[in-house]
């Protein structure tokens, strides 16, 4: 075999070998969708976990809920093989889980202004009477 004929055999040989491996990278486990509605899933599930961490169930209960039943729907949807509603409804249950703790934190956050106003008050009302009694002669 002279030199022209390897370069064409390693040729034929390479471009086989891409073949192959193209055909195999279209061979994906299971289908796309269902990786992607699992991400989903799971992303539903750790928002309704931190949101339920968070104190959602006091503030921002019925996100809170709402998210629940959305991702209840979901498993429902690919129970019944509507993966794309199922995906759907996995993000707004996320969505939805996300609101749940942005109340949470916002009313804590209320909370602790409404507290440091309050000791602002306090703290203004004795350098009144402080400065009130250091004018008395």
């Amino acid at each position: 075999m002279n030199r022209h004929q390897q370069r064409v055999v390693l040729l034929f040989s390479l471009l086989l070998i891409s073949a192959a491996l193209l055909g195999c990278a279209n061979n994906r486990p299971a289908d796309a969708t269902t990786v992607a509605y699992e991400q989903d899933f799971d992303r539903a599930r750790a928002s309704i976990a931190g949101a339920e961490r968070a104190g959602a169930e006091e503030h921002g209960r019925a996100q809170l809920t709402l998210a629940r039943e959305k991702l209840r729907a979901a498993e429902e949807a690919v129970e019944d093989g509507e993966t794309e509603r199922a995906r759907r409804l996995a993000v707004e249950a996320h969505l939805d889980a996300d609101l749940a703790i942005a109340i949470a934190r916002n009313e804590e956050t209320q909370a602790l202004v409404a507290e440091v106003q309050s000791g602002l008050r306090t703290l203004e009302e004795q350098l009144r009477r402080t400065d009130g009694a250091g004018d008395r002669p």
